[in-house]
């Protein structure tokens, strides 16, 4: 009916009919008809006939409320969009509220958004598909403080109703936020991710990866974080290119192999994914799987610094202090060390270090400071001081 004009036009006169005596069926369709084929006017005249004869045709009222909202085919005017949506018994359907209120999110109308989700949430005889999705969008309002003060423990409520009704994202959503104080929530971090993986929700995989490989609490674990790591990668999981490398490089897991770490850290970046861009930095200024380029280096770790990485950060700092890779500029190396260190990157003995007390010179030639003993050396610590801070728990 909606896409067929020509048989909508021979049927015009019944449709009309229909419309006048108030069907809502036919106020219905039509307007969709008219929205459809952009024809505001006639959109406006069904419309205030529609209005008239309103009756609890949860579609219609929907539809109305999101032409007002949005000011398509009408004037726009949000309040009466409001009144509409506040019309439609979530008994009847609840899709329809739920999209209402959706719709009221994604405009930005945090407090009416909020309200309908609540209005939602009390019909619990609806199917579960849309109590869970109701349950995360209340958990997600609480969470963020939208339409609603923030309330992190009644947000926590929510997913966790949520993921007992077998949602895998609110679990994965829980793991995210437990995994901001990972010292006091391990159990609950890793029955989260488990739940969530077994339904097959890879972004959780990827997060349990990293906690057994990278995490100071699983250092036993490497191999398990490593070999999940693998298995999504074949699943076509871009972000688990960029953690293979990484467990290549550091030995984290698996054997060191420079080779297949620069080679999986070049392939992440052709995938966009910003966090290789340090570790394919370091592999090119210590000439790691590659030939040593500290231009190329530095331009990489410019790039990550841009993503807050600290560790980019601190090397752009040395970069600058010694003229690796770009001119000397002890301002900005000093910029580049403050940064790291408001991102939370300990650097006090590597300032100690680059800037004794006794010898506040830095005329040293650059050939110096970048030969292949220093090099040596500043990669073996580097591995070294990785394994140490996960040694200490």
């Amino acid at each position: 009916l909606i896409h067929d004009q020509e048989n909508f036009q021979k049927n015009s006169e019944y449709t009309f009919k229909a419309i006048q005596e108030g069907h809502t069926y036919a106020q219905y369709y039509y307007l969709m008809y008219l929205s459809y084929n952009n024809q505001k006017d006639d959109f406006d005249k069904i419309l205030k006939i529609a209005e008239q004869n309103i009756q609890q045709f949860a579609p219609l009222l929907y539809l109305i409320g999101k032409n007002y909202l949005l000011g398509e085919n009408c004037t726009k005017n949000p309040q009466i969009a409001f009144e509409f949506f506040s019309k439609i018994n979530h008994s009847e359907n609840i899709k329809y509220q739920i999209d209402s209120a959706k719709l009221c999110l994604e405009e930005e109308y945090f407090s009416e958004a909020f309200y309908f989700f609540k209005k939602a949430a009390e019909y619990d005889k609806a199917p579960m598909n849309y109590r869970i999705d109701v349950q995360n969008h209340l958990a997600e309002c609480y969470f963020n403080g939208k339409g609603v003060s923030k309330n992190t423990q009644s947000a926590i409520s929510h997913w966790t109703s949520s993921m007992y009704k077998g949602c895998d994202q609110a679990a994965y959503c829980l793991a995210k936020l437990y995994l901001t104080n990972p010292e006091e929530n391990k159990e609950k971090i890793l029955y989260c991710l488990k739940k969530a993986v077994e339904k097959n929700n890879m972004d959780a995989g990827y997060e349990l990866g990293k906690y057994y490989a990278f995490s100071d609490q699983h250092y036993n674990n490497a191999k398990k974080g490593f070999e999940i790591f693998v298995q999504l990668a074949k699943n076509n999981y871009n972000k688990a290119i960029y953690a293979i490398g990484k467990c290549y490089l550091y030995g984290l897991g698996t054997q060191i192999d420079e080779e297949k770490a620069f080679a999986c850290l070049k392939k992440a970046i052709q995938f966009n994914i910003c966090e290789a861009l340090y570790e394919l930095g370091i592999c090119y200024l210590y000439g790691l799987g590659t030939s040593i380029n500290t231009v190329t280096a530095f331009d990489l770790f410019e790039k990550a610094d841009k993503f807050d990485v600290p560790q980019a950060s601190y090397e752009i700092g040395k970069c600058y202090l010694y003229g690796i890779g770009v001119e000397k500029n002890s301002e900005k190396a000093m910029h580049y060390f403050k940064k790291a260190e408001s991102l939370n990157l300990d650097v006090s003995k590597e300032l100690s270090f680059l800037f004794p007390e006794d010898d506040t010179s830095s005329s040293q030639p650059v050939e110096q400071i970048i030969c292949e003993e220093i090099f040596t050396q500043s990669l073996q610590n580097l591995r070294e001081s990785f394994w140490e801070e996960l040694e200490k728990n």
